[in-house]
């Protein structure tokens, strides 16, 4: 097996392993990690406007991201960022390297001295894998290196992002469907064990969401949502999506309330999910 096949097992294992998790928030120290051994990265930092930045790893860095020598502070030096601003000018979320980013949107960076403050710590080229470009409220990972990354290296970012995106929709999902129970509950009750996955697109069914919606929303296709509903079905010992919600309701899995109005689907008024306030 080439190297690149066997980063590309590596993974499909871990996101699979994520993805059976019943995960309300991403756990981004171990993915940037992943993402550092996957891309020959020196670091990787997880930006979210309003959550700031963080950067791994801490003996590399030094700590929290100090950009005091370059003159700037830390979440203007985001905004600023060469790929952030391509990013937010085409609106698309795409694996982009900062190599790639046309000139005018680097002016900014070169006048702050960021360009140097990286090359000085050989983390010149950038990775990034954002999760959203929605105005204003970009997320994403961002690998640094010496160099810049291959046609490869792209592909491989390309599918990963995706895979992150995914993991993400789900983490979301979870958030929202489920706000009395944290991570580390699990997805388990008694002897009733249900997988990230289905628990994901069964907290969807609670808000109504038809098995094409719920697709869209966790970016899967309508026969895989269905694929995991009826095995969340067999799991919970019931024949229908109504009795699944009522039934992981009952035991704790998720938490709902029955209202006296709720989503309607194919004639059934399904509970709707209490969020948090």
């Amino acid at each position: 097996m080439t190297r690149a096949r066997r980063l590309d097992a590596e993974w499909l294992d871990f996101g699979a392993h994520l993805l059976e998790q019943p995960l309300t928030a991403l756990p981004h120290e171990q993915i940037a990690r992943q993402l550092i051994a996957a891309f020959d990265g020196v670091g990787c930092s997880y930006t979210s406007f309003g959550d700031g930045m963080t950067m791994w790893p801490p003996e590399f860095w030094g700590g929290p991201a100090d950009y005091d020598n370059a003159g700037v502070a830390a979440r203007e030096s985001t905004w600023i960022h060469p790929i952030v601003q391509y990013l937010d000018a085409r609106g698309e979320a795409d694996a982009v390297q900062i190599a790639d980013v046309p000139s005018c949107f680097h002016e900014a960076w070169r006048a702050r001295g960021m360009d140097s403050y990286y090359r000085s710590m050989s983390v010149d080229h950038h990775l990034s894998l954002p999760l959203s470009v929605e105005p204003g409220t970009q997320a994403a990972f961002v690998i640094g290196r010496s160099d810049a990354f291959d046609d490869g290296e792209m592909t491989r970012a390309a599918r990963v992002r995706r895979l992150l995106v995914g993991l993400e929709r789900q983490a979301s999902a979870l958030r929202a469907a489920r706000p009395a129970v944290t991570s580390a509950d699990g997805g388990s009750r008694g002897d009733v064990t249900l997988t990230g996955r289905q628990l994901a697109v069964l907290c969807l069914a609670a808000e109504g969401l038809t098995a094409a919606a719920t697709g869209r929303r966790l970016g899967i296709a309508e026969g895989t949502v269905h694929k995991h509903l009826q095995k969340a079905y067999a799991t919970l010992g019931v024949s229908d999506r109504l009795s699944a919600v009522l039934e992981a309701q009952r035991i704790g899995l998720i938490v709902v309330a029955l209202p006296t109005s709720g989503y309607r689907t194919a004639g059934i008024d399904l509970p709707t999910v209490v969020r948090p306030t």
